[in-house]
C-alpha cells in the first residue's frame, strides 16, 4: 500500500487508484509534449528521459536507505510524473547533469525527506526547478535561437548539446529571447508579430487541452485553475504595462508555463488545499504572484516561486477550512 496521508489528501481517485490516476495524467501530458517537440525538437525528449531515470534511481536509493521495499512505491508513478513535469518546464537542450541534479533534488529533498508521497509540503517538480534556476540561472534562461531551430530534429545534434552543453559556444548558439523576456526588456516589442509568441501559444493551448481532459475525467477540480487564470488575466488587464490590455492578457495566458502551472501544478492534491473555497484562494494567490514576479521580479516567468510561496500557506488554509 502507498504511504499517503489522508489528512492532507482528499479521498478520491489519487488515493484510491493512484496508479491509474498518475497514468492518465501522464497520457494527458502528451499533447503538450508533442507541441514542445514540434517547436523545440528532440531536446525535450532527452530532458524527459534524463529526468525520469534520475528520479527513479534517487527514489529507489532513498527507499533502500529507509528500509522500505522500493517496488510498490515506484509503481505509483508519482516520481515519473514529477520528473516529466520538471523536464517539460526546462529549456530544451539543457545539459543533462543539470536536469539530473534537479530531478534528484525534487525527489530526495521535496518528497522523501518529508516522508514520501502525501506528506510533502512543497511541489517536488517546482522545488527541483527552483533549485536549478538559483544554482544555474544562465543555463535556464537559454532558449533555442533561430539557428538551432533549423536543426531541431537532428538527434545527434540534440544529444551533443545535452552532453557538452556547458561551454560558451553552447550559450552563444542557443541564446534566444522568449516573449516574456522581450515584454520585460523591450518597450517597442509587438507580440502579435513575433514567431516565438505563436510557438508559446501552441504549447500552452496543448497543455490546456490536456488539462481540460483531466477535468472531464474528474481527475482534477476546476477551482485552482480557474482562479489562477482569472486572477492572472485580471491583473494583466488592470496593469498592462506598455502593452494594450488585450495584448497583455493574451501574453500572460499564452506564454511561459501558464497552462502547465494552472492544470498540472496548482491542482496537485498533496500540496494544494482540500476545501473548495481554499482552492480558489490558492489558485488566485498563484496567479497574482506569477504576475508580480513577471512584472517586477528577476525571473521572466516565476511560476515555480509562486507555487512554492503558496504551498507555505496550505497547512494554514486547511486548518481554517475545518
Amino acid at each position: 500500500m502507498l504511504s499517503i496521508s489522508r489528512e492532507r489528501v482528499p479521498l478520491g481517485i489519487f488515493v484510491v487508484m493512484p496508479n491509474r490516476a498518475m497514468g492518465e495524467l501522464l497520457v494527458s501530458l502528451m499533447p503538450g509534449i508533442i507541441a514542445l517537440c514540434y517547436v523545440w525538437g528532440w531536446g525535450v525528449i532527452i530532458n524527459i528521459v534524463v529526468a525520469v531515470i534520475s528520479a527513479i534511481a534517487s527514489e529507489a536509493l532513498i527507499l533502500r536507505i529507509r528500509n522500505i521495499p522500493p517496488l510498490p512505491v515506484l509503481q505509483d508513478y508519482s516520481a515519473v510524473v514529477a520528473a516529466v513535469l520538471l523536464a517539460v518546464a526546462f529549456p530544451p537542450y539543457l545539459p543533462w547533469w543539470i536536469v539530473s541534479i534537479a530531478s534528484a533534488c525534487a525527489i530526495v529533498i521535496a518528497k522523501q525527506l518529508y516522508g514520501g508521497l502525501g506528506n510533502n509540503l512543497f511541489n517536488p517538480a517546482m522545488v527541483g526547478y527552483a533549485i536549478a534556476i538559483v544554482a544555474y540561472p544562465l543555463h535556464l534562461t537559454v532558449w533555442p535561437s533561430d539557428l538551432l531551430m533549423t536543426m531541431r530534429f537532428d538527434w545527434q545534434q540534440a544529444i551533443d548539446y545535452a552532453i557538452h552543453g556547458a561551454n560558451e559556444s553552447y550559450i552563444a548558439t542557443l541564446t534566444g529571447a522568449t516573449p516574456l523576456d522581450s515584454w520585460r526588456t523591450d518597450n517597442a516589442w509587438q507580440p502579435h508579430a513575433e514567431t516565438p509568441l505563436i510557438h508559446s501559444n501552441i504549447i500552452n493551448i496543448a497543455f490546456a487541452t490536456g488539462g481540460l481532459w483531466l477535468l472531464l475525467r474528474r481527475l482534477i477540480q476546476w477551482y485552482a485553475p480557474v482562479a489562477m487564470l482569472c486572477a492572472l488575466t485580471t491583473a494583466a488587464a488592470v496593469f498592462p504595462g506598455h502593452l494594450p490590455p488585450l495584448s497583455s492578457m493574451w501574453l500572460h495566458l499564452g506564454c511561459g508555463a501558464t497552462m502547465l502551472g494552472a492544470f498540472y501544478i496548482a491542482t496537485d492534491p498533496v500540496t494544494s488545499p482540500r476545501h473548495p473555497y481554499m482552492k480558489l484562494l490558492f489558485g488566485a494567490g498563484v496567479g497574482i504572484l506569477v504576475f508580480i514576479i513577471r512584472q517586477g521580479g528577476s525571473y521572466a516567468d516565476g511560476l515555480a516561486f509562486a507555487i512554492l510561496l503558496m504551498n507555505l500557506f496550505v497547512p494554514l488554509m486547511d486548518r481554517y477550512a475545518k
